[in-house]
């Protein structure tokens, strides 16, 4: 289920990824992304289902750790590198942008592992939001809390019943970053869902075009997909609204065109969907890439 070696993989990734976060401003960037999913594969190869876990040994923390250890390296050997302080700003402040995440939202994602939350690309939106925001916030504290403002930048469909002379805003503590699990030029985040999402990102792009035009869907407009963090709860009222169980589009993730860009899904669905796939009874009778190939048709 991991990324395949190329030949961006191992030190060639880990050093084109540390140039980016020395050198960049933070702007978006799918080889970035690219590079630090493979390293996340190579870290997570081998790892059983007890790491799921294990927060203290979660890829992320892995992944940021080897990542220093191999920017002090390339500081002895490397004259690109001689003054390499903002990368090494960068990996710690996003070792500690995820220590203050999970304060953050002790209460919302109490329920979803480190290993779950922090996959490679949600790690990859902090650090951008880090080198974005480095130059005017110096401060760790101050960086750290202006970068949790600029990643958690979801809330959905909010139904609060209030009077029409009332605005009630959001809590900051409601707004949340969705797990991104699919970027456009990057591919699926390598994790428990990567396969049945290739499979279903498949699927879409080889749909017959009336088809996709019935369903108001290009695939070629969306640039994200990612998974609502939150539990779902069976029995809010917004639960009961058609199909709202299996996701919806971002109405604030909008481009130039007017067109919605981030289509977030439940993550129960995929849940289900991947129960199925895994299941040994199932498998004792169907083959187990079948099983996967028809999760991933019924995400589609």
């Amino acid at each position: 289920m991991g990324s395949s070696k190329s030949e961006t993989s191992g030190p060639g990734a880990a050093e084109q990824l540390l140039g980016y976060l020395n050198f960049s401003s933070g702007v978006a960037d799918a080889r970035f992304m690219m590079n630090l999913n493979r390293l996340f594969a190579e870290q997570g190869q081998g790892r059983g289902d007890d790491s799921i876990e294990s927060e203290s040994s979660s890829t992320a923390k892995k992944v940021l750790q080897n990542l220093s250890h191999t920017l002090e390296s390339l500081e002895l050997s490397d004259p690109s590198f001689q003054n390499a302080a903002q990368a090494k700003g960068v990996l710690d402040t996003t070792s500690e942008f995820l220590i203050a995440y999970r304060e953050h939202h002790c209460d919302l994602l109490f329920h979803q592992p480190d290993e779950q939350l922090f996959n490679s690309f949600f790690v990859g939106l902090v650090m951008q939001a880090v080198l974005k925001n480095a130059a005017r916030f110096p401060d760790r504290d101050s960086l750290i809390a202006q970068s949790l403002l600029e990643v958690n930048d979801f809330i959905g469909h909010r139904q609060v019943a209030t009077l029409e002379s009332q605005k009630v805003e959001p809590y900051a503590h409601e707004w949340v970053c969705p797990i991104p699990i699919y970027l456009a030029g990057a591919g699926a985040a390598w994790g428990r869902y990567e396969q049945v999402i290739k499979i279903a990102i498949g699927f879409i792009e080889r749909s017959d075009p009336d088809i996709l035009r019935a369903a108001y869907f290009d695939p070629q407009r969306l640039t994200v997909l990612a998974i609502d963090p939150r539990a779902y709860d069976f029995d809010h009222p917004i639960n009961k609204r058609p199909n709202h169980q299996f996701g919806q589009w971002d109405e604030h993730r909008v481009d130039n065109s007017g067109l919605f860009q981030r289509f977030i899904i439940q993550q129960v669905t995929l849940d289900a969907l991947l129960e199925r796939a895994e299941s040994a009874e199932l498998k004792a009778e169907i083959s187990a890439d079948e099983l996967m190939v028809e999760a991933g048709a019924v995400l589609a």
